[in-house]
């Protein structure tokens, strides 16, 4: 195989591959990451402490 052949299959390889990873990432992360798209996750802090000691975290969704 001569060198022109071999530059063609590692590019087309690399292009391929650059496009798989953007798919991939859209599909997961819909390509943003803004916080108000989350839910509030609220949970005790310690696990015997009442409820009223809640520790609250905003996740994305």
């Amino acid at each position: 195989m001569n060198q022109a052949q071999t530059n063609a299959r590692v590019g087309i390889f690399f292009v391929l591959g650059i496009a798989l990873l953007w798919i991939t990432f859209q599909a997961l992360h819909t390509g943003s990451f803004n916080v108000k798209d989350g839910y509030e996750v609220t949970a005790p802090s310690n696990p015997s402490a009442s409820s009223k000691s809640a520790t609250k975290c905003a996740w994305p969704a």
